[in-house]
């Protein structure tokens, strides 16, 4: 079974209008983050809790992930945030939080924030 940022990053770095994005799961490197390098995001798991017990043995696992965006004006906001709540609802993965900030420590470049949950059965 793959990891829960694994799981998004293939989901989202493989689908064709996402394609001027480059993705990065727990971290940007210090050389993408840069203006003129926007779009970038970075796939974050913010928990994983076990559940539906059989026999002390946990049958599923829940994951909550942060998918953080970061953009250059609204017109390329207005484009992405509802595709991404899109695509990942295809593969179980449901938007629980929704946000656009401004990053003033990248020239107030715009940032979508989002956050999802998936439950999936565990294959050990």
């Amino acid at each position: 079974m793959q990891t829960a940022t694994t799981m998004i990053y293939q989901i989202l770095s493989n689908e064709e209008k996402l394609k001027g994005i480059e993705f990065f799961t727990n971290s940007i490197p210090e050389d993408s983050q840069k203006l003129e390098k926007l779009p970038v995001s970075r796939i974050v798991e913010l928990q994983g809790d076990y559940g539906n017990y059989a026999s002390n043995e946990p049958n599923t696992i829940r994951f909550d992930v942060q998918v953080d965006v970061w953009l250059k004006n609204q017109r390329d906001v207005e484009q992405y945030y509802y595709l991404f709540d899109s695509i990942l609802r295809k593969q179980s993965w449901v938007n629980t939080y929704s946000s656009v900030e401004e990053d003033s420590d990248l020239n107030n470049a715009k940032r979508i924030i989002k956050r999802y949950t998936g439950t999936f059965r565990l294959e050990l």
